[in-house]
C-alpha cells in the first residue's frame, strides 16, 4: 500500500515539475474540454461539443472530449494537445471548470469558489496550432486586451487563439461554434472561419465579439480547397450601389435592403449592433479593429426571431456586405405559438429560434461566465 502511494506521488511530481515535455509524437492530438454548468440548453451545448470533436478528428487529430476535467486530466490534455477548445466559465485571466482551471501568472486559488488553477506557464505553447477560449471575457472586459489569457498563450508560442471580450450566453454560442467548425473543416483558416460564423444571424449577437490573436493564420486542413465566396447570400453582389450609399447609416442600409426586398419594413425588425472582430498581431504587439456588425432581426410581438439581415462593416464603418439571413416561416403558426404560451414580463427578453422551434425567455444571469 505504501509503495503504491509513493508511485502516485512520483508520477504527479513528474507532471508538476517537468511540464515542458515535448509531445511531438502526438502532434495530431486535440482536446474538447467543457462544462455542463452553463445556465441551461445542455442539448445544444452537447451537440456543439460533439461536432467540435468530430471536426477535429476529420482534420486528422485524435481528440478527447472531456466533461469537467480534473486537474490531472487538464494537465494531460494541455501537455499533449495541439488543438484545444475550452467551453466553460472564464474571465480575463482564466478558464474555470468545477474542480480546476487554467490561469495566467502563478498557479493559485481563484474565483468565488477558490478553485485551484494551474498556470499557463507550466506548458509549452509553441506546438499549439489553435486554442479556443469560448467563455466570458477571455479576451477582455468589454474591449479587447492583449493581457488576456487568449492573447497570452499566443505570446507564449501558440499560433492562433480565439477569445471573447464580453460576456457570452449559452443560447448563441453553440450555434456560433457549429458554424465556425463547419468552415474550419472545409479548410478555412481560423480567421476565415470566424468571419463565416459571424456572417450568420444570432438571437444574441454579442457572440460575435471576438479577439483573434495570432502569430500565423493557416488552415488546419491539409486538403486543398476552393473557398466559396457565396457561402452566405451577400445582396450587394447583385445590386447597383453607389459608393456614397456604402457609408453606414440607417437610411443607406434600409434603402439598400428595400432595393433587394420591396416588402422590407424596418418597423418589423429590431436593430442591434455588435463590435465584432478585433485582431491581435503578436509580431507588432498591436490590436486592430477588423469588422463590426449591424443586425435587423424580425420581430413578432415581443419576440425576436433569428431571421433578418446582417450588415458587415469594415474598420472605417463602410458597408462591405449585407447578408440575407432570412428564414421562411409560417407567420400565423409562430404567432399562435408565442401568443398562447406565456404572459409577458417587462424584465425578461423573449426569443424564438426558427431552426429548432424553441422559445427562450432570458433572464439577467443566463450567461456563460
Amino acid at each position: 500500500m505504501k509503495t503504491k502511494f509513493l508511485l502516485v506521488i512520483m508520477i504527479y511530481t513528474i507532471l508538476l515539475f517537468f511540464p515542458q515535455i515535448n509531445y511531438a509524437a502526438n502532434s495530431n492530438y486535440g482536446s474538447v474540454l467543457y462544462s455542463d454548468n452553463m445556465g441551461g440548453f445542455s442539448t445544444e451545448q452537447n451537440t456543439a461539443m460533439v461536432k467540435a470533436k468530430n471536426t477535429y478528428e476529420e482534420l486528422g487529430y485524435s481528440t478527447s472530449k472531456v466533461l469537467e476535467p480534473s486537474e490531472l486530466t487538464l494537465r494531460s490534455n494541455l501537455l499533449s494537445s495541439h488543438l484545444i477548445l475550452f467551453y466553460s466559465h472564464g474571465d480575463l485571466d482564466s478558464i474555470t471548470f468545477d474542480n480546476t482551471g487554467l490561469i495566467t501568472g502563478p498557479a493559485r486559488l481563484h474565483g468565488n469558489n477558490s478553485i485551484y488553477h494551474i498556470s499557463t506557464n507550466d506548458f509549452n505553447w509553441n506546438p499549439k496550432k489553435l486554442v479556443i477560449f469560448c467563455a466570458c471575457n477571455t479576451a477582455g472586459n468589454g474591449s479587447p486586451d492583449s493581457n488576456s489569457i487568449s492573447s497570452k498563450v499566443v505570446s507564449s508560442g501558440a499560433q492562433t487563439s480565439i477569445g471573447w471580450y464580453n460576456t457570452i450566453n449559452s443560447i448563441s454560442s453553440p450555434d456560433w461554434l457549429n458554424n465556425f467548425h463547419e468552415k474550419l473543416l472545409e479548410g478555412y483558416n481560423p480567421l476565415e472561419a470566424v468571419n463565416y460564423a459571424n456572417d450568420n444571424l444570432y438571437l444574441l449577437p454579442s457572440v460575435r465579439n471576438t479577439l483573434v490573436s495570432y502569430r500565423s493564420l493557416s488552415s488546419l486542413n491539409t486538403y486543398s480547397y476552393e473557398q466559396n465566396n457565396n457561402d452566405k447570400k451577400n445582396i450587394l453582389e447583385n445590386l447597383s450601389i453607389q459608393k456614397s450609399d456604402l457609408k453606414s447609416t440607417d437610411i443607406n442600409i434600409e434603402k439598400i435592403i428595400k432595393q433587394y426586398d420591396s416588402k422590407f419594413n424596418s418597423n418589423n425588425y429590431i436593430k442591434t449592433e455588435s463590435n465584432g472582430i478585433y485582431l491581435y498581431n503578436f509580431e507588432d504587439n498591436s490590436i486592430s479593429k477588423y469588422t463590426s456588425y449591424i443586425d435587423y432581426n424580425y420581430t413578432i410581438g415581443n419576440y425576436i426571431l433569428n431571421s433578418g439581415y446582417t450588415i458587415v462593416l469594415d474598420k472605417n464603418n463602410n458597408i462591405i456586405k449585407i447578408i440575407d439571413n432570412t428564414i421562411d416561416f409560417d407567420y400565423k403558426k409562430i404567432y399562435e405559438n408565442i401568443s398562447n404560451n406565456i404572459s409577458y414580463n417587462i424584465n425578461n427578453k423573449y426569443y424564438y429560434d426558427l431552426n429548432t422551434n424553441k422559445q427562450y425567455i432570458i433572464q439577467e444571469n443566463n450567461e456563460i461566465k
